[in-house]
């Protein structure tokens, strides 16, 4: 797959092609919801176009298999509204705060007011087939061992496992929260700082087949809460739920107890509630990337984008709809800049710090003070604006346009915020 073509806005001089090796315009690394993504905005385009995934699809992947209204609008806007709106949606969310529930509505405005669980093993194959449906090519069970760089930083060569070497203008790194090919650039994930782990497995239940999702904060036996994070419960349409548990983890919140006994404790707490039968099935485990806690995510041409890039959201634990947004801003990147290295992590600075700053200053103080949020949050839900304003606000429903008094007050809480929680993205590398 050999490009002669010159690609204008790409940085970097055309890959030398030789015996064994292949160049293309576009390498992107992970097929992923970011990857897939970027994949079809760049193919249609019209790049050339190679996304490649260490492991062969369809796969699985441990999630919650909620989609936002924000993923659902990035959904919309590849093309793939209609498609999700043929499976099982929600059009509100049930929210349980130590035991007492609150019944949330999408709220309607620049967001669909829908949602939607797909699994991960049948959504990222949707968005895979949409990406080779758009133009590019895929291959699966090839992993990245080696990625050169010349002296100033750009990659010049990428290296397979199998004894391939693929030159790129661009590479666009999309693969995963652990990040290998990122780690082999120099992107440094700050861990201490913040961030998740989450555990879920599947279930039949009786309400497998309700229209609102439901989110558990203050989860436990009594009044004690587990640890700082929320359980779920999300019917997928055919008598199952998506069941699990994610929690905040920092230096100052260490993770009391393992992944499993907190997935397991929940279960157990809401199996006569949701109907729940038997043990769970298809169990699963990972940590999250979350709230920008990352550094050198780019370089002069290549970026790093999804979970990669650690936009996953503190509060909800969602990062399928920034996966998507960051794919789709780092395809409009190519054509706008000739080095990507300041640009591009100052970008998602403007777009996402001071979001998730707040969320993340608000899930340390929760956690830092268990008894605050005991009070707190009852007091938040028990009026109905307040209510919308604390949905719209953990799931990041607010949009740049936005101009009521509840955008205007998220967007000061998290101005006032992103000054004492940096860095983010990489802030202090970038002026």
């Amino acid at each position: 797959m050999t490009s002669e073509r010159p690609v204008s806005g790409e940085p970097g001089e055309q890959p030398v092609s030789g015996p064994g090796r292949e160049s293309v315009d576009v390498l992107i690394v992970g097929a992923g919801p970011a990857g897939s993504t970027a994949a079809a905005w760049a193919a249609r385009a019209g790049r050339e176009v190679l996304l490649i995934d260490r492991a062969e699809f369809p796969r699985d992947k441990t999630c919650g298999d909620g989609l936002t209204p924000r993923a659902i609008a990035e959904l919309d806007r590849l093309g793939l509204g209609s498609w999700v709106r043929t499976l099982h949606t929600q059009d509100g969310l049930d929210l349980t705060v130590f035991g007492r529930g609150y019944p949330l509505r999408w709220p309607e405005g620049p967001f669909p007011a829908v949602t939607a669980a797909v699994p991960r093993l049948e959504f990222d194959a949707r968005l895979l087939d949409e990406a080779i449906g758009s133009g590019a090519v895929f291959r699966g069970g090839v992993r990245v061992s080696d990625v050169l760089t010349d002296a100033s930083g750009r990659v010049t060569l990428v290296r397979t496992a199998d004894g391939g070497e693929i030159g790129c203008r661009v590479l666009l790194v999309a693969d995963g929260a652990g990040s290998p090919v990122g780690n082999k650039l120099g992107r440094k994930w700050l861990r201490d700082k913040m961030y998740a782990v989450a555990a879920r497995s599947y279930m039949t239940s009786a309400r497998g087949d309700e229209k609102m999702l439901t989110v558990a904060v203050g989860a436990g036996r009594g009044d004690a809460v587990m640890t700082p994070g929320y359980g779920w419960l999300f019917p997928l349409g055919d008598g199952r739920v998506n069941v699990g548990y994610g929690a905040m983890v920092s230096d100052e919140l260490p993770l009391p107890g393992s992944s499993r006994s907190l997935h397991d404790a929940f279960i157990e707490q809401m199996r006569d509630r949701w109907q729940l039968v038997g043990d769970p099935e298809n169990y699963a485990a990972a940590p999250l990337s979350i709230g920008g806690m990352v550094e050198n995510i780019a370089g002069p041409n290549w970026m790093l984008i999804g979970d990669a890039a650690c936009g996953t959201n503190p509060v909800t634990g969602e990062g399928i709809d920034f996966a998507m947004e960051s794919a789709r801003h780092a395809v409009d990147m190519l054509g706008a800049a000739a080095d990507y290295t300041r640009v591009w992590p100052a970008l998602l600075q403007e777009l996402y710090a001071a979001p998730l700053a707040a969320e993340r200053k608000i899930i340390r103080a929760i956690g830092m003070h268990p008894r605050l949020g005991r009070q707190l949050v009852p007091l938040l839900m028990s009026h109905g604006w307040r209510g919308r304003f604390v949905l719209r606000s953990a799931a990041n429903l607010v949009a740049d346009d936005d101009k009521d008094a509840a955008a205007r007050l998220f967007r000061l809480v998290g101005r006032v915020s992103e000054r004492s929680e940096r860095p983010i993205f990489g802030h202090s590398n970038v002026k």
